[in-house]
């Protein structure tokens, strides 16, 4: 059987994500379960002196429409993150090539305390950052650049093709589970007892709440990289 992945990430990032699992010998279905939209109000100018913390492309875009300068320092979670800043113009660009816990140690063993810390972020994430910073004697602060909302209707697609389905943030896990519990009339059709969920995180396997699959499988990391680990060592 062809294996056929259903990728509900976020655009523009589920583009790439769909390169990395074609590499895979996987078909894909590009049907995001939320879109991401700039902050209710505008954040204020990045103080001129401030390291910017990026933890995803996404704060990185945002960033970009908000036409503020490229002269900071910017450290981010990962390499994504990272080429997307150097994209954006950004040139003293580090990775930490991890989680967030990654980039706090980072700043802690390279950047002075008189530094002020500005993490441009959305409204759901991951780890305390700032507030690690904060306790070790940093000024930071945590910016709200875009945020995510869940989409209102399911996503037309060719279910019957479909033999996983990947899931990036306990938002979008919730957001599936909530259209599927109020589509009464075509859940018969879906047959995603006959599917492979694949999370990121165990906290977005959580979110798929007491949903049957024919496996669930969670990522070790949280990470992609992970997901594909993972997905390519289950049967569809």
């Amino acid at each position: 059987m062809i294996k056929t992945i259903w990728i509900t990430r976020t655009q523009p990032c589920a583009d790439d994500s769909a390169r990395l699992w074609q590499a895979q010998g996987f078909k894909t279905i590009i049907a995001p379960l939320l879109r991401v939209v700039n902050a209710p109000q505008k954040p204020a100018p990045p103080d001129p002196n401030a390291l910017l913390v990026f933890t995803s492309k996404n704060a990185v875009f945002a960033y970009q429409t908000y036409g503020y300068k490229t002269g900071h320092k910017v450290i981010t979670v990962g390499d994504a993150s990272a080429d997307a800043a150097r994209a954006a113009g950004f040139q003293d660009v580090v990775s930490a090539q991890g989680c967030s816990e990654d980039v706090t140690a980072l700043i802690l063993k390279n950047i002075p305390k008189s530094t002020p810390i500005i993490h441009c972020a959305g409204r759901h994430i991951r780890g305390s950052i700032i507030e690690d910073l904060q306790a070790a004697g940093y000024t930071g602060q945590r910016d709200l650049y875009y945020q995510s909302e869940a989409v209102n209707l399911w996503p037309k697609i060719d279910y019957s093709a479909v033999s996983h389905i990947a899931f990036y943030s306990p938002l979008a896990a919730r957001s599936f589970r909530e259209l599927y519990m109020q589509d009464k009339t075509a859940r018969a059709l879906r047959d995603i007892h006959k599917r492979v969920f694949i999370s990121i995180s165990q906290a977005t396997d959580a979110a798929l709440g007491d949903l049957r699959a024919q496996a669930r499988v969670i990522a070790n990391l949280p990470n992609e990289t992970a997901m594909l680990i993972k997905a390519d060592l289950i049967a569809p």
